[in-house]
Formats: C-alpha cells, sequence, structure tokens
C-alpha cells in the first residue's frame, strides 16, 4: 500500500511538473502551422539562415586576419616586416609630403608600442624651447595656460606653423577629411574612404624610442589603419533585408519567432515521435484528470503540427539546423 502510494505522488509529481513547464498556457508558448503559415516563413528563415552562414564565414575569416595581424605585428617587432609596405596593401592612400621623410626602424618600435602597423616620418626641424617645455611637463604647461604667451612666436615655431599649413593643404588635394585638432600642436586627417588616418603632431608624441635618435623633438607625421572604418554598414544592411522579408511575408517579428518555434519543436518530434506518447496510469481524481486532458490537447496540436512540418522538411530542415536549431 506505501509502495502504491510512493508511485502514485510520483506520478502526480510528474503531472504537475509537465503542466507547469510546459501544458499551462499552451496556446501562448506552442503556435498551431498550417501550409500558408509555413510557406510565409520559409523566405524569412531564408535571410536569417543565410545571415547565420555569412555570421560563420565573416567569424572565420576575421580569425584568420586576426592570426596574420598578430604575426604581423610580431614581425614588425623582430624588423622582419615594415610598416609602411603593409599599409600599401591596405591603402590607396598613403600620400606623404615631398619634404617627409620616412623613419623605418622608429616606425617599427612605434608599431610595436601601440600594437598597430604605424609609418612615421620626420621633417627635420627643431622644436621651440618654450613648446617643448610646454608640452613635456606640467610646470610648462601651466605656465602657458597662465602667461598667455605663443609657444610658436620664435622663427623655429614659425617653420613650425608654416609646415602645419603646408600638410593640411597637401591632404585637402589628396581629398582627406578637414584637419581635426586632436590638440592645440596636433591635427589628423581621414583618407576619403576612411580607411587611413594621417597624424601630424609639432611636436615627437614618442622621444626616445628607438630609431628616433636623429628625430629628436622634431614634428612626425604617422599614417595608420584607421580601425573604426565600415563600422555597422553590414548590420544595418542584415537589419533591412530581415524587414523587407517580414513585411512580404505579413509577418510581425514577434509572430515568425512563435512559428519558427513550432517549426523547431515540430522537427524534434518528427526526429523522437516517442516524445509525444502520453503515460495517463496511476490513479485518477479531478486534478489529474484535467492536467491530462490538457496534455493531450497540447500532445495533438504538436502531432498537427509535425504532419505540417513533414510536408517541408526538405525545405525547412536545412534552414533551421543552419541557424542552430
Amino acid at each position: 500500500m506505501i509502495v502504491n502510494m510512493k508511485r502514485t505522488n510520483a506520478n502526480l509529481l510528474c503531472l504537475f511538473l509537465l503542466s507547469h513547464t510546459i501544458v499551462h498556457g499552451v496556446t501562448a508558448q506552442v503556435a498551431a502551422l498550417n501550409d500558408d503559415i509555413v510557406k510565409r516563413v520559409i523566405p524569412v528563415l531564408c535571410v536569417y539562415a543565410a545571415q547565420a552562414q555569412q555570421a560563420l564565414k565573416d567569424l572565420s575569416e576575421a580569425n584568420e586576419r586576426g592570426e596574420k595581424y598578430t604575426a604581423l605585428l610580431e614581425n614588425i617587432s623582430a624588423g622582419k616586416a615594415d610598416p609602411l609596405s603593409w599599409l600599401k596593401t591596405q591603402s590607396r592612400f598613403v600620400f606623404v609630403p615631398p619634404s617627409a621623410t620616412y623613419e623605418r626602424k622608429f616606425s617599427q618600435a612605434v608599431s610595436t608600442y601601440l600594437s598597430i602597423p604605424v609609418a612615421v616620418y620626420s621633417f627635420g626641424l627643431p622644436v621651440p624651447e618654450e613648446l617643448l617645455k610646454a608640452t613635456r611637463t606640467n610646470e610648462g604647461a601651466l605656465e602657458l595656460m597662465t602667461s598667455g604667451r605663443d609657444p610658436l612666436a620664435s622663427p623655429a615655431g614659425q617653420k613650425l606653423k608654416a609646415l602645419n599649413e603646408r600638410i593640411a593643404t597637401f591632404y585637402r588635394t589628396k581629398k582627406f577629411s578637414e584637419p581635426n585638432a586632436d590638440s592645440p600642436f596636433q591635427n589628423s586627417m581621414f583618407s576619403p574612404d576612411s580607411s587611413l588616418l594621417a597624424i601630424f603632431s609639432m611636436i615627437n608624441l614618442y622621444p626616445g624610442f628607438d630609431g628616433g635618435e636623429k628625430i629628436g623633438d622634431g614634428p612626425i607625421l604617422m599614417l595608420q589603419p584607421n580601425s573604426h572604418s565600415g563600422v555597422g554598414s553590414e548590420a544595418s544592411t542584415t537589419e533591412d533585408k530581415v524587414g523587407v522579408a517580414l513585411n512580404r511575408a505579413g509577418l510581425s517579428q514577434e509572430h515568425y519567432d512563435e512559428y519558427v518555434g513550432a517549426l523547431t519543436m515540430a522537427k524534434s518530434d518528427m526526429e523522437n515521435p516517442s516524445a509525444l506518447e502520453l503515460d495517463s496510469s496511476g490513479e485518477k481524481n479531478a486534478e489529474t484528470d484535467k492536467i491530462i486532458a490538457e496534455m493531450k490537447a497540447f500532445y495533438a496540436l504538436r502531432k498537427k503540427n509535425v504532419e505540417v512540418y513533414r510536408r517541408y522538411t526538405q525545405q525547412v530542415k536545412p534552414l533551421l539546423e543552419a541557424l542552430g536549431l
């Protein structure tokens, strides 16, 4: 008698759990499928499946690029690769003024420090002492701010101003963006396709780096890849394609998600038909009868969905699997 009581209680517990995790609110959790619904869902599924496949391809290519990029930086650090040579393979806008001198060794040191390929050019001009003091020490910066003096008023400073103007004019002729003042003594300009960033600084930003001995504190020009070019364009294109497909199908995103959930369950049920076998043995009472009736209705709906899914298996199954469903 005790054993039967335990078995009955176990059956009731299983039924209770099923009713509260699956059966309760059946119509809200499992949509009823029909031929029209599936035919409208398939084109949207195709867009999502193509997106998933493209994402996997992009991830694979990104990993491959990442490995190559890491190897490039390692070779640059070891002196085996030239940042400028690499930049020329990435952008057709690697332009520099005629007066600029490429500093390969210094470029390798700066690239290693920044973990990004950078081509650095020098101009052989001295830096006014007041500018040097103002940019290298806090005391000098504070003194310059409170004095109101122009650190470029000297003949050396005027040459730097003139160089700054020449560089800005040079890049304007190459259709780069207007100079953006990163600081009073530094400007940056983007190439027309935003693939490259040119930065001119009136003072060496990396004093003491290997290969920079002859540059000293003088002005430098740096060319480097723009890491933010093209960000977001692919995502917005994908969203547009999904929106168009949903509109053509006459589906909201919410309804589409419900139907895909029903198709996914139908796919699983067709592959595992035993999941739709109901064991209603055990003692009966009003509560268990209600639960069993709900479960039968739930299983009947799923069986109907399986029959609909079966007619479109060849089309739908590969799409669901492409989405990992």
